[in-house]
């Protein structure tokens, strides 16, 4: 077994980083597929959950209802008995894909929503390796941690609700961004950073999308300590800059539930 591993090691040296990216993926990909499996090998959906079931789902029917007849979408009849659904916390339909996935009959929901969790899964695992890799400087260990990442306890519960998995993927890919700040140029940090913010607080529940900020805020400033407590550095400033205009987005959102 200690020949097995070393021979691996020493293999893991030679090769070159581009084929060793592509391992990576792919790897990340199997994992993902893995767990995945009861879908592509056997035809079931990935429900979740009875929130998905009962909340989320009625949810994103009464959206797609609100579209189509050109209403606002005051009053969300299907479910808690009725409840003013402008002010509701969990309106997902302000996720792109989630507004592609409300274009399609209802029957394939359940279908394209257990195809954009794989998809999730897998984009947590690679760019899950991609912040190790910035942070730990050892490709070795960046995979093993990013693999541990992925099929950790929080993504198994991340599945049971929706909007979860999709602030998992974000603030991991957000991370990414914020350790590689040097490495490009600061308008697309903070298109990269505005996005992903803005996308965690209307995803899914709006409490949970300022937790996540809040979270990647602490992370920042460990980061780039002690710089990140200077006023105007080149990060401080498009970090900011992207959460302002993240929330300024959000208000959206925020203005109805207030």
């Amino acid at each position: 077994f200690g020949i097995m591993l070393s021979n691996i090691s020493s293999w893991i040296e030679t090769v070159s980083e581009k084929r060793w990216n592509r391992a990576v993926v792919l790897s990340h990909f199997v994992f993902a597929f893995l767990i995945f499996s009861p879908f592509f090998l056997f035809g079931r959906y990935i429900v979740g959950s009875t929130d998905n079931f009962f909340h989320h789902f009625p949810n994103m029917l009464y959206s797609r209802e609100m579209i189509q007849n050109g209403e606002l979408g005051l009053w969300n009849q299907y479910i808690m008995c009725g409840i003013n659904f402008s002010a509701s916390t969990h309106n997902l339909i302000y996720y792109p894909i989630n507004l592609f996935i409300s274009l399609f009959p209802e029957k394939y929901f359940f279908l394209l929503m257990t195809l954009r969790m794989f998809i999730e899964v897998w984009l947590v695992g690679v760019f899950g390796y991609l912040f190790f890799k910035e942070e730990l400087q050892d490709r070795k260990w960046a995979f093993f941690t990013s693999s541990a990442y992925q099929l950790c306890g929080y993504t198994f519960f991340s599945i049971t609700t929706y909007a979860n998995l999709t602030h998992y993927l974000l603030i991991t890919i957000a991370l990414y961004v914020i350790w590689t700040l040097e490495q490009r140029n600061s308008y697309l940090s903070y298109i990269y950073l505005t996005i992903c913010s803005a996308a965690t607080i209307l995803c899914g529940n709006i409490v949970y999308g300022y937790t996540a900020l809040f979270i990647l805020c602490i992370l920042f400033v460990y980061k780039h300590w002690p710089r990140s407590l200077a006023s105007f550095t080149r990060h401080n400033v498009v970090f900011y800059a992207a959460l302002v205009t993240a929330v300024s987005i959000s208000m959206v959102r925020l203005l109805p539930i207030v």
